[in-house]
């Protein structure tokens, strides 16, 4: 474990017996056994600590997603799957999040903020990812009533199991959770989505929101100038020509291509070819 999981574990430890804000940051170097001057070598401040557990939750979770698709590429993936990695990785990090929303003012702060509706934003394309993954295109016209259901499903039991300090049955619940959904998806037909209107403008806040992200994470990479400039030039590409009609279908492709074998950004490529895919198929349904 590294010196700055170190730190990132003893905090989590002392906020959750003490508090965010009765924990001092003497008290957090002293139980990470380092002096007070190394902690603000990595942090500098307890906010910072937050922020860099969050973004450890996302990446935790946006990972354990990638890897069990490729772990199990030969064979159709249930929601059940889906929704228990994402338990897991939950479980994983109950305790940071225990202090983040009893404790932490993340409305008043916006770096935190931020990251919080980075966070909501990349859970919701998960969640949409996956049940498109799973059911197909039938649940397209629906997906984001679907989405809403979903989350609100897993919110909710992981609020009971919280709140009554009962331990997460993550198998079972999964299990649970996804007979309901598919009971729900089996019963669409005949019936009309509801937040339709919506699906325009989110996808247009989705492909600027993505665009930005990607920006931002090649920006504060430890790249070499030559390998950042071909980032940043093909993301500029993107940016110029991803909304523009007719499109460079293949230029784009090959953009996709290139971007998508670059870690830092990969789960974002792949967020953008999607949506990107998806609006090429619309528009051949509407020709």
């Amino acid at each position: 474990m590294s010196k700055k999981q170190y730190i990132v574990e003893a905090a989590l430890v002392l906020f959750s017996e003490k508090g965010f804000r009765q924990t001092s940051v003497q008290e957090i170097a002293e139980e990470a056994g380092i002096s007070k001057g190394s902690f603000y070598r990595y942090f500098p401040s307890k906010t910072d600590l937050i922020q860099t557990m969050l973004k450890d939750y996302q990446d935790k979770i946006t990972t354990n997603l990638l890897q069990l698709e490729r772990s199990t590429s030969d064979k159709q993936l249930t929601l059940a799957d889906y929704i228990a990695v994402e338990l897991r990785a939950w479980e994983e990090h109950e305790s940071f999040f225990n202090v983040l929303f009893t404790e932490m003012p993340h409305q008043e702060d916006e770096a935190i903020k931020s990251i919080m509706e980075e966070l909501r934003f990349t859970l919701i394309h998960l969640h949409q990812d996956m049940l498109r993954s799973v059911f197909g295109g039938k649940v397209s016209p629906f997906i984001e009533d679907l989405t809403i259901t979903l989350e609100g499903i897993l919110k909710e039991y992981i609020l009971y199991f919280v709140y009554n300090s009962l331990p997460l049955p993550i198998d079972a619940l999964s299990i649970w959770i996804s007979s309901q959904l598919e009971i729900l998806i089996d019963n669409l037909e005949g019936t009309q989505p509801f937040l339709t209107a919506l699906e325009d403008t989110d996808k247009e806040y989705k492909t600027s929101f993505l665009l930005k992200q990607i920006q931002i994470k090649v920006t504060d990479a430890n790249l070499p100038s030559i390998e950042r400039k071909k980032i940043e030039d093909s993301i500029q590409f993107l940016v110029v020509h991803f909304t523009e009609e007719p499109k460079d279908a293949f230029l784009i492709e090959a953009v996709f291509c290139y971007l998508k074998n670059l870690t830092t950004i990969q789960l974002e490529i792949k967020m953008l070819e999607k949506l990107y895919i998806q609006g090429e198929k619309e528009s051949d349904r509407n020709k």
